[in-house]
């Protein structure tokens, strides 16, 4: 039998295990029996004296000094905010050679060994300024205090931290450079066991600089720090994580990533274009390149919006270029990718009627703002920063987002015009193209559609009498887009246009009452419990009638009705958001497959499924429309084809093979 003894003594424990010695007869000794519960014994505090500690008490002094850290120990802190991983070393000479207007970055690692290599094609450094760029806070990038208040820091680094902070962390750091006025380069080597640098020293070298650094990390006293570094193939993951971002927010740079010899990663930045194209356009066209390389998405299944305050490249969602996870969501601002939540549950929250449930978009948004705007210095590492107006830049990302998805149908698509340059040698082109007087594309002009026919009562068929193109339209989802866009556009007017019912429906339903509340503070639904389960609607708004949701002249009989009404208030109020009841309004009073139109109704459905920011889907993700080109056809019907050796060929002509019949 299991017995349970509670000693609460005053005096002596003997420190004898298993064997407990009574020294005092005033001890007391509680017995617990399996048939006494706890809650019915009464248990006696014993006085603080027993809690009296038996051991020697440490001295401690009663005050404590402040003094001031050696500078060894400042530095070693500081070192180590900076740098906690290889990745972080190779981002700061990732930032340095850019800083340097690289247009080609090479990245050799090997994270066992701990050894880094980083060559770039920059401005390079001159003996004097080789010196110092491992000294601390030595840069540059910043001269004083006031160039940092007014945020006239136009560069990735300014502190001064990189290149030092590598230095005393490693086993040896070697730094090659020449400059863009230098006869030949120089090359400089730092270890931390050393007790003065070594000298500068000429060396040949292109222009650029190469920064080797040998023993990361691989110290002894390091120990700590490597054993809780991730595994080397999530290092390998947030390295080339890092290349990608970079390299979208700058895609006019080529880069290079190997991995002990083994090649991992090579991006293609360089690109000529037309000198008839303006900045914004190349850059665009530049982004596209990139983010196509990286995302492995065909240039036209992209669309890009550039401006002055904001780039701005996705896939198309009814392409199928979306994921389960939001790892393809990648924000950055004035050349470096940031991690801000705020932005990038902006760019969530605008694109989520766009994509099916539970997925998320492949978008890449790179905001540029003045330097004033924005605050870096809050992190050693400067991924995290804060704006000083962000509702404003939240609006510039949501516009910029919807020209991603309306220039395909409102304007000329940046990605199709950037195909048709790229891959001229490998398409049919038109006589004016082929002899260089192709026409420039015409901002703001509106895509011209004419409904021809109905397939099926479901699909639209239209057609550009200009290109010849194809357009197989669903009725209900582009319906569903223009009504949910209209909803969420009107939705104060909306809500506030409430009439009274001539006679109240009467329907049978759970309801919460914050469900109850809820619709009527939204959307302005007024109901009222009459029984159990009985719920009686006296108001509704009047898109309800417009949208033929409600029948005012009771055409349809009761019980059809309060049935229809009972349906559509029992998901409305098991929505979520506002969003996903203006969506479920939508596709309730959306034209429904198998309807018939006559031709006068198509085309007005067209013409307003063409003016809406996101045609591409419907609210809930699903594609509204398949387009066929006449070159698609042409190909299908082999009445034009490619030979083996035309990619190869500087001929135009050589291209342009159709078929003998």
């Amino acid at each position: 039998m299991f017995i349970s003894y509670c000693f609460i003594r005053r005096k002596h424990i003997s420190s004898n295990v298993g064997k407990l010695q009574q020294s005092d007869a005033s001890s007391r000794r509680v017995v617990l029996s399996p048939a006494q519960p706890w809650s019915s014994t009464p248990l006696k505090l014993c006085p603080r004296s027993v809690y009296r500690r038996t051991s020697p008490r440490r001295s401690v002094p009663l005050t404590l000094r402040i003094s001031v850290l050696p500078t060894e120990v400042i530095q070693r802190i500081a070192s180590g905010e900076v740098i906690d991983s290889p990745v972080a070393a190779v981002r700061e000479l990732v930032e340095n050679a850019l800083d340097a207007e690289a247009t080609a970055v090479e990245i050799d690692i090997d994270f066992d060994a701990g050894n880094i290599v980083v060559r770039d094609n920059g401005r390079g450094m001159r003996p004097n300024d080789l010196e110092r760029c491992l000294q601390q806070n030595a840069t540059s990038k910043l001269a004083s205090l006031e160039q940092l208040v007014a945020g006239r820091v136009h560069t990735l680094g300014f502190r001064g931290q990189g290149l030092w902070a590598i230095s005393q962390l490693c086993a040896c750091i070697e730094v090659r450079s020449k400059g863009e006025t230098s006869p030949c380069g120089y090359m400089i080597q730092y270890s931390p066991q050393q007790v003065e640098t070594k000298p500068v020293e000429p060396v040949g070298l292109p222009q650029g600089t190469i920064v080797q650094v040998t023993g990361l990390f691989c110290d002894e006293q390091f120990a700590p720090r490597r054993s809780a570094m991730p595994h080397k193939r999530q290092l390998r993951q947030q390295l080339l994580s890092f290349v990608r971002a970079t390299a979208l927010c700058h895609p006019n740079v080529s880069w290079r990533v190997r991995d002990s010899g083994r090649n991992l990663l090579t991006l293609y930045g360089k690109l000529e274009f037309s000198d008839e194209e303006s900045e914004t356009e190349r850059a665009k066209h530049a982004l596209i390149r990139m983010f196509s390389q990286i995302m492995e998405i065909a240039p036209e299944e992209c669309g890009a919006f550039a401006s002055d305050q904001v780039l701005c490249v996705l896939g198309y969602p009814d392409r199928g270029h979306h994921r389960s996870r939001a790892d393809a969501v990648i924000v950055a601002v004035n050349g470096r990718a940031v991690q801000n939540a705020d932005l990038v549950n902006a760019a969530l929250s605008h694109v989520q009627h766009t994509l099916p449930s539970g997925r998320f978009p492949i978008i890449f948004i790179h905001i540029r703002c003045p330097g004033r705007d924005v605050d870096w210095n809050i992190h050693p590492m400067k991924t995290m920063m804060r704006l000083r107006d962000p509702e404003y830049w939240f609006q510039k990302l949501r516009e910029g987002i919807d020209r991603c998805f309306s220039m395909p149908l409102s304007e000329v698509s940046a990605a199709d015009l950037f195909a048709s340059t790229y891959l001229r040698k490998l398409i049919d082109m038109e006589e004016g193209a082929l002899n260089g007087a192709a026409d420039e594309p015409q901002s703001n002009q509106l895509l011209r559609l004419e409904a021809m026919t109905q397939i099926g009562k479901t699909y639209i068929i239209a057609t550009n009498m200009e290109s010849g193109d194809i357009w197989i339209i669903e009725q209900h989802t582009a319906h569903e887009r223009v009504l949910y866009e209209k909803y969420r556009d009107q939705y104060t007017s909306l809500a506030r246009n409430i009439v009274e019912l001539r006679e109240p429906i009467i329907m049978r339903g759970l309801f919460a009452q914050a469900q109850v509340e809820e619709l009527r503070e939204s959307l302005g639904i007024h109901m009222t419990m009459i029984g159990p389960l009985e719920w009686k609607v006296e108001r509704a708004p009047q898109m309800f009638i417009e949208a033929g949701l409600l029948d005012p002249e009771n055409d349809c009989p009761r019980s059809q009705s309060e049935r229809k009404m009972q349906f559509l208030l029992q998901a409305l109020g098991s929505a979520s958001s506002l969003e996903d009841r203006l969506a479920l309004l939508a596709c309730r009073a959306a034209v429904k497959n198998g309807t018939q139109l006559d031709r006068e109704r198509m085309q007005s459905l067209v013409d307003q499924w063409l003016r809406t920011k996101a045609p591409r889907t419907c609210p809930h993700g699903r594609p509204t429309f398949r387009q066929l080109t006449t070159r698609e056809l042409e190909i299908f019907f082999r009445r034009r084809y490619t030979p083996q050796d035309a990619a190869d060929s500087s001929d135009p002509d050589l291209t342009r093979k159709r078929a003998p019949c």
